[in-house]
C-alpha cells in the first residue's frame, strides 16, 4: 500500500468515474471564468449570479451571518459585493455551489456527518486564518469546506464497502485519513485535490488541499505557500475533535498549532465558542440537514480532562506501582528511592528508569526534584473548592477574622506541554501544588481547579499578608522553572489572584468569594502572566 505508483493506480479509475459524473454548474463555471484575473467586471459578475436565484438568497443569507459580521443587513448583490468585494463572493459562490449528483442517495446520518465535518473544518479554518496566521479567511473557508468532497465521490463511486468502513470509522472515532490510506492506498483529499484540478480551481488551493498533514513538510515550504495548507492541518483536527469528537486528538492540536504559529492556549476557547455558534447559524440558513450534536465547548472540556488524566498517567505510569484502592503513599516512595540510588550514584540511569523512568529526564537533582514533587502533589485528596470556602468563611466569622482566597495558574500551559511534553508539565503542575502548600503557611490544603490552576484558602489573612505569601510563591516557581524548563523564548510564567473578605458578613455566599479571585487571576494573565493581582471584597 505504501508504493505510490500503486497508490495511484488504485485511485485512477475513481478519479475517471468521478471527473465524468460530476461538473459544477454552469454559474460556477462562469464565476471562474469572469474572475481569472484582476480586472473583473462587477456588473457581469453580479449579473451571472443573479441568474441563480437559489444561489443568490444562500450567498445572502451566508454575508448576513455572524461570520461576517455586519452592523447592518445586506439585502442585495449589489451591497454585498461593495461591502465584500469580488474575491470573497466568487469564493462563496464556488463553496454553495456544488454539483447536486454528488449528494444524491446519501443517507441522512452520513450526510448530516459530512456537513458537520466540512462546516466546523471551513469555520475553524477562516478563524484561525484572522486570528491566529492574521490573514484574510475567505479562502482558508472555502478549501475548508471543500477539502472532504473525496468522502462524497468514494461514497458514490464506491458504494456499500466504502459506506461501511466509514460508519466503522465514525462509531469508533477512528482517523479517517490513516484507515482510507491503510484500505484504499490514498485518502479522500487527494482525490478532492484532483477533482478541483479538472474543475480548473487556483492550484495553489488545490495544492493545499491535497497537501499530506505533516508538519515538517508543511513547515519546510516556501513562506508564501505553507500558511494555507498549514491552516487546514489545524482546522481539520479541530474538526475531528468537536465534528467526529475525537477527543484524544486535542494534545495533537496544541503540538501543531504551536509549531506552525505559537498561540495562546485561552484562544482555544474562544476560537470554539466561535466554531459552535457560525456552524450552528450557517447549517440553518443554509438549511443543512445536521443532526443534534454535542456542546462543543463541553467535548473541549472533556478533550483538556482527558489530556491532564493522560499527563498525569505519563508521569507517573510504569514507576509508581498502585493498588487499586489508589494509595500512592508507596509509590512515592518507590519513586524518591529510584531517584535516590540515582542520585547517589547506586544504580545507573537505565536502573533507575525500571522503577521511575522520570529519574532520567534532566540532571539527578532535577529528577529527584521531580519525583518528589510528583508524589507529593499525587498523594492529596481534597473536597470541592466550594464547600472548603464555605467552612472557612463560616469560621472566621465566628472567630471574626479575615479570610482570603489565593489563586495561582501555569500560563501558557497548552504551550508547556507542546514545547516540553507531557512529563514536564506535570512537574511543574506538581510543583506548583508543592509550593501553594508549603509557601503559603496556614491549615487546609491546596485544592487542585482544572488542568493548571491550584487554589487555597487563607485563614486569619487580610490583603497584604496573603499577597506577600502570593509573591513568595511566585519567586519560588519563577526559581524552580529556571532549572526545569530553562530559557525560552517565550517562557513559562505563574500568575495569582487573590480575593480577601475582612470580615466574613451573615449569609456572604461562597461563590462570591471565588469569582473575585478568579478574576483577579485572570486579570494577572491577561496583564502577560508572571504577576499577582488582588481585590478586597
Amino acid at each position: 500500500m505504501s508504493d505510490p505508483s500503486s497508490a495511484l493506480h488504485r485511485l485512477l479509475p475513481t478519479l475517471a468515474r468521478a471527473r465524468r459524473a460530476y461538473s459544477l454548474p454552469a454559474v460556477a463555471l462562469e464565476v471562474l471564468k469572469l474572475t481569472e484575473n484582476d480586472r473583473v467586471d462587477v456588473g457581469t459578475l453580479k449579473t451571472c449570479i443573479e441568474r441563480d436565484p437559489a444561489l443568490t438568497a444562500r450567498l445572502l443569507r451566508v454575508v448576513n451571518s455572524s461570520m461576517y459580521g455586519l452592523t447592518r443587513g445586506v439585502s442585495t448583490l449589489n451591497e454585498a459585493l461593495g461591502i465584500l468585494g469580488t474575491k470573497p463572493l466568487k469564493l462563496l459562490v464556488l463553496g454553495f455551489s456544488l454539483p447536486t449528483r454528488m449528494f444524491q442517495g446519501v443517507e441522512s446520518k452520513v450526510l448530516s456527518s459530512y456537513w458537520r465535518c466540512s462546516l466546523t473544518k471551513a469555520v475553524a479554518a477562516r478563524q484561525f486564518s484572522e486570528h491566529v496566521w492574521r490573514i484574510p479567511g475567505d479562502e482558508a473557508f472555502l478549501a475548508g469546506l471543500l477539502q472532504d468532497l473525496g468522502v462524497l465521490v468514494l461514497i458514490q463511486q464506491m458504494g456499500q464497502p466504502y459506506i461501511e468502513l466509514y460508519h466503522t470509522v465514525l462509531s469508533g472515532r477512528k482517523d479517517l485519513d490513516a484507515i482510507e490510506a491503510a484500505t484504499l492506498g490514498f485518502d479522500h483529499t487527494v482525490l478532492t485535490a484532483k477533482l478541483l484540478e479538472s474543475w480548473h480551481f487556483p492550484e495553489h488551493l488545490v495544492a493545499a488541499v491535497g497537501l499530506p498533514h505533516d508538519v515538517e513538510r508543511l513547515n519546510s515550504l516556501p513562506a508564501a505557500e505553507r500558511s494555507l495548507p498549514q491552516i487546514l492541518h489545524v482546522a481539520d483536527l479541530m474538526s475531528q475533535l468537536l465534528a467526529r469528537e475525537r477527543i484524544q486528538v486535542l494534545e495533537e492540536l496544541m503540538d501543531v498549532s504551536n509549531r506552525y504559529v505559537p498561540w495562546h492556549h485561552r484562544q482555544l476557547e474562544e476560537s470554539v465558542a466561535v466554531i459552535q455558534e457560525q456552524v450552528a447559524q450557517l447549517a440553518d440558513v443554509l438549511s443543512l440537514p445536521l443532526t443534534d450534536g454535542r456542546n462543543y465547548l463541553e467535548l473541549l472540556a472533556e478533550a483538556q480532562s482527558r489530556l491532564a488524566e493522560l499527563t498525569e498517567g505519563t508521569a507517573l505510569s510504569q514507576s509508581a506501582k498502585v493498588d487499586e484502592g489508589g494509595h500512592w503513599q508507596q509509590a512515592a516512595q518507590n519513586l524518591a528511592t529510584a531517584a535516590e540510588r540515582y542520585v547517589n550514584n547506586d544504580a545507573s540511569c537505565e536502573e533507575a528508569a525500571d522503577e521511575a523512568p522520570l529519574v532520567c529526564s534532566g540532571s539527578p537533582a532535577v529528577a529527584k526534584t521531580a519525583v518528589a514533587e510528583i508524589a507529593v502533589a499525587s498523594s492529596n485528596v481534597t473536597p470541592s473548592l466550594e464547600s472548603y470556602v464555605r467552612a472557612a468563611i463560616a469560621e472566621c466569622r465566628n472567630t471574626r477574622c479575615p479570610v482570603s482566597l489565593l489563586m495561582v495558574g501555569i500560563d501558557n500551559y497548552a504551550e508547556l506541554i507542546a514545547q516540553h511534553g507531557t512529563h514536564v508539565a506535570a512537574v511543574v503542575r506538581s510543583a506548583l501544588a508543592r509550593g501553594c502548600q508549603r509557601v503559603v503557611v496556614g491549615e487546609g490544603q491546596c485544592l487542585r481547579i482544572g488542568d493548571s490552576i491550584y487554589a487555597r484558602i487563607v485563614k486569619n489573612s487580610d490583603r497584604p499578608h496573603t499577597v506577600g505569601m502570593g509573591r513568595d510563591l511566585l519567586q519560588h516557581m519563577v526559581e524552580f522553572l529556571s532549572t526545569v524548563v530553562g530559557s525560552e523564548r517565550r517562557p513559562t510564567t505563574i500568575s495569582a489572584g487573590a480575593a480577601t473578605l475582612n470580615l466574613p458578613p451573615k449569609n456572604f455566599r461562597e461563590e462570591e468569594l471565588i469569582d473575585a479571585a478568579t478574576r483577579c487571576l485572570w486579570a494577572s494573565q491577561a496583564a502577560g502572566g508572571g504577576v499577582l493581582k488582588s481585590i478586597d471584597v
